[in-house]
């Protein structure tokens, strides 16, 4: 039988604080592998909601959870030897203080390596008395040697060890697709302070690129565009002025060669978004309506209308209520089958949604299908009444066409300016249309940036 959480309030004499008492039970399942060391990993106060990239798992969107820090230091991890497989052991924390939390990851081991584990998350130490937690370890696979997707098949927990040597031990992550935790946890993960991913380079040094992914090398990408950059270059005997999105380019430790701003790969963009959005301003704030900020229509966007019905018999006016598929138009060199897409703006407004859905799960990000780029706008507020008839939702769409040239474009979601009798049953293509001007702008920068 596995053990579950199990707390029991245990009374305390006048002399004694309180604080949480962790009993660990080995595994119980005949398969497991006997346990001769237990360790417990104690994270201090609340957790960060993160991507964690470590030694043997790099970052993975489906695998998200919560990273807490070590509330040591010094001491990588409590533990004891056991006299036998069947040995019951118990740790006791101590409250020092009113408010405190910790998070808890137990490790059974064996010869040396992790073979079974449990985490207990969130933990409030009462200062009146001492809660009990008897938990039973459940049997884990080192990560990235389980079968299936790692982090993401239902019934595999898996277990990793890490830290900034190959041989370290002192951070601990448990991806638990097994549901012996709430969802809100399928990872947990207990790393250093101020070095969540455990590689020797610390939050806020010039030779961390990333604190969430282990010895990173960063390029720039869809995912991770952060500046512009305007210039003007000759070609073909000629000025030609071209726009340019980059990202920072670094890999940990080695702080001589970061670039803030590296268009290595070039992502194009129209001219005037450069004229828009100055040099000191982020590249997320300019993403934010774009659109908004021109008001002389410089910027030429993408332009998707969603239908809209209006009932013959009452006149109700509304926006068709299932999400609509958004399919872009491109006729640029390079022939783009639309890699790596993203759409950069907020994540929603008052009125849409851009979201692809991805095992039950949502994320603000735009997809592939049949070698166009494709994404969804789902309406978040039913009926629309007419005057947010014509409202718009912008950010802007970037895309890869080659591992060396990138396009970034305005996009903008508004309703149809025609009503249709009835929505659709099932959700409806809606081609969208590219305005001119940003399409030669586009054209011209592929072609002096090396696109042909």
């Amino acid at each position: 039988m596995r053990l579950g959480t199990l707390t029991i309030v245990a009374l305390l004499t006048a002399c004694q604080a309180g604080g949480v008492e962790i009993v660990v039970y080995p595994p119980s399942d005949p398969d497991a592998v006997a346990v001769d060391e237990v360790r417990i990993y104690v994270g201090d106060g609340g957790g960060q909601t993160s991507r964690l990239g470590t030694r043997a798992l790099k970052p993975d969107p489906l695998r998200r959870g919560e990273v807490w820090a070590r509330d040591s230091s010094e001491i990588m991890f409590d533990h004891r030897m056991l006299s036998s497989p069947d040995e019951v052991t118990s740790f006791t924390y101590a409250a020092t203080g009113d408010g405190q939390m910790l998070s808890v990851i137990a490790v059974g081991m064996s010869g040396g390596k992790p073979t079974s584990a449990y985490g207990l998350y969130d933990l409030a130490l009462p200062t009146d008395h001492v809660d009990r937690y008897k938990i039973g370890l459940n049997p884990a696979t080192l990560a990235g040697n389980a079968a299936g997707t790692p982090g993401v098949t239902r019934g595999v927990t898996e277990i990793e060890l890490w830290g900034e040597a190959p041989d370290d031990q002192t951070c601990v992550q448990l991806l638990d697709r097994g549901g012996y935790h709430d969802d809100r946890h399928p990872l947990g993960a207990i790393t250093n302070p101020g070095d969540a991913d455990c590689d020797g380079y610390f939050a806020g040094d010039k030779a961390e690129c990333d604190d969430r992914f282990f010895q990173s090398s960063i390029v720039p990408g869809t995912s991770n565009l952060s500046c512009l950059v305007p210039d003007v270059v000759q070609f073909s005997g000629q000025s030609v002025s071209r726009c340019r999105a980059g990202g920072v380019r670094c890999t940990d430790g080695m702080p001589t060669t970061r670039n803030d701003c590296s268009t290595t790969p070039a992502y194009c963009t129209p001219t005037a978004l450069c004229d828009l959005c100055p040099p000191d301003q982020k590249f997320e704030d300019c993403a934010i309506d774009p659109v908004g900020k021109d008001p002389a229509g410089a910027l030429g966007p993408i332009v998707c209308k969603v239908p809209v019905a209006k009932d013959a018999l009452t006149g109700v006016i509304s926006v068709c209520p299932h999400a609509l598929s958004m399919v872009l138009p491109f006729q640029i060199p390079l022939n783009p089958t639309c890699a790596h897409p993203m759409f950069h703006g907020p994540a929603k407004s008052d009125r849409w949604e851009a979201s692809i859905d991805v095992a039950g799960i949502s994320y603000p990000l735009t997809t592939v299908a049949n070698g166009a780029c494709k994404f969804h706008a789902i309406p978040t507020m039913l009926p629309m009444s007419p005057p947010d008839l014509g409202m718009a939702f912008g950010g802007l769409f970037a895309f890869d066409l080659s591992p060396t040239l990138g396009v970034v474009l305005p996009l903008v979601i508004t309703t149809s300016d025609t009503f249709v009798p009835q929505c659709a049953t099932t959700p409806t293509d809606v081609m969208c249309a590219l305005e001119s001007p940003t399409l030669d702008a586009v054209r011209s920068c592929i072609s002096v940036s090396g696109g042909g």
